[in-house]
Order: C-alpha cells, then sequence, then structure tokens
C-alpha cells in the first residue's frame, strides 16, 4: 500500500495494514466530545507523522495543591503513515500552568492486521456502498465508546492519587541535579532537554517526583515540535507513575 498526498509518497505499508485514516478517527470522536457541552479542545493538529486532538473538560476537576485545579481531558492521536497506533489517552490539564500531562490510562487499536489477500482485494469492488458505510459506522462507534472511557472520573481520580503520592517523593538533598541526569538517561532526554528541566524544576521550588514531572511537562509548552510536545507530556505521566522503588532506585543511583 502507497499512502500519496500531492503526487508525492508519503509512506510505503505492508500489506498486512489496515487503513485506519484521520478522517475517520476524526469523525468518530469529535461528535462525542462536542455533544458535551463543557469539552473545551485544548489543541489539535495534523503533523507529518500523526493526528492529534487534546480535550479537556471543567466538569471533572481535582487538586494535588491547594489553589492549582487539574482538568480531566483525552488525548486522540493516529498515524495514517505507520508511524504509530490509533490511540486514546486520558490527558490531566494542570490550569495554573497550562501544562499537559498524559495519564496512564491508554486504549489502541493497531494498523497491523492479518495480511489482505488478492481475492480480498478483488472482492472490494463489489461492496456496496452500504457494506462499506456499516463497516465504518462499528469503527466510529468504538472510538466513541473508547473516548468516554478515557473522560471518566473513576479514572481521574485514580490518576489524581498518583499525583499525590509522587508528591509526598522527595528528591534527597544535594542529588537534584542528579536526578535529572539519571532521567535524562533513563528516558532519552536530549543534554539540552534536560538542563531545562533541571532550570524549571529549581524554579518551580516543588523537589519531588510530582515536581520533576511537572517540569517535563512544562518544558512541552516551549517545543515547537508537535510530535515531541506529546512525547514530552506523556513522559512527565511516566515519571509520576514511577513507583517508589523504582523512584527509590533512581534518586540512589544518583546519590
Amino acid at each position: 500500500m502507497v499512502r500519496t498526498l500531492d503526487n508525492t509518497a508519503r509512506a510505503f505499508l505492508s500489506d498486512r495494514y489496515l487503513p485506519m485514516d484521520n478522517d475517520m478517527v476524526a469523525n468518530g470522536a469529535l461528535p462525542v466530545l462536542m455533544e458535551n457541552g463543557n469539552i473545551q479542545i485544548k489543541s489539535s493538529q495534523i503533523t507529518e507523522k500523526k493526528l492529534y486532538i487534546q480535550a479537556v473538560t471543567p466538569a471533572i476537576q481535582g487538586e494535588v495543591k491547594r489553589g492549582e485545579p487539574i482538568q480531566a481531558g483525552v488525548v486522540i492521536s493516529n498515524s495514517e503513515v505507520g508511524c504509530g497506533r490509533l490511540l486514546v489517552e486520558n490527558l490531566l490539564y494542570f490550569l495554573a500552568c497550562s501544562n499537559g500531562m498524559i495519564g496512564s490510562m491508554s486504549l489502541g487499536k493497531n494498523h497491523i492486521g492479518r495480511r489482505i489477500t488478492q481475492d480480498e482485494f478483488d472482492l472490494n469492488e463489489y461492496f456496496t456502498s452500504e457494506t462499506v458505510m456499516a463497516d465504518n459506522h462499528a469503527f466510529m462507534l468504538k472510538i466513541r465508546d473508547t473516548v468516554k472511557g478515557a473522560l471518566d472520573r473513576t479514572i481521574f481520580d485514580r490518576e489524581i492519587q498518583k499525583l499525590q503520592l509522587a508528591a509526598e517523593n522527595r528528591i534527597p538533598a544535594g542529588v537534584i541535579s542528579n536526578t535529572v541526569e539519571e532521567v535524562t538517561k533513563m528516558f532519552s532526554l536530549t543534554i539540552s532537554e534536560g538542563e531545562n528541566v533541571l532550570s524549571r524544576l529549581i524554579e518551580g521550588g516543588d523537589l519531588t517526583q510530582y515536581g520533576l514531572a511537572g517540569a517535563i511537562t512544562n518544558l512541552a509548552n516551549d517545543i515547537d515540535d508537535y510530535d515531541r510536545v506529546i512525547d514530552l507530556e506523556r513522559l512527565g505521566g511516566t515519571v509520576v507513575n514511577l513507583n517508589r522503588s523504582e523512584w527509590n532506585t533512581i534518586t540512589q543511583v544518583a546519590a
């Protein structure tokens, strides 16, 4: 399968590739978001690799620190060119600093399936528009249900609890720089990104696991590459979700 745009080949894909076009994903997700009057589209982007839609709802909020509300949200991403799965992930949006952090709830669908045979290609011309529409409708219903699941209050409360636990795990005195350096190596940040995270961590004054995750997601606010923005928002969530044993290992190695 060859993906083209404006007479230019975008991707060469195998005969096991299951097409899930961006317009299908958007048509499945956006009506669900729009039917809730409290949903706000935080950002959206189509890069060379992926489609992204980020939305939040003021109807579901919580706090880790008093006076700093966090809203529930959802991140929808898809690649038409073989650069990743269709993903629906829960989003935590920090109003005080406009940071987005992708949580641990992730529902995805692979583009890779069984091999498509020549007979199936030949049969495509016999499929009626009604059959194609029914197949597309079923697919969009799955997207709808997945998006609704990402905006579940129970899932949001569970993520807030994880943030609260992370806020209790302090970075030991004297190893702040080394801890950031260790996280930089562990999660393949660039040297420049690591230096920026350290600077933001110190400026923020929250020398905890929670504060470090916030410094990483805050860096995403100043990145022009939207694919990298999502990477950093996802990394912030990964750092928060390190359990106490994993966190202690990082800080002890840093020491």
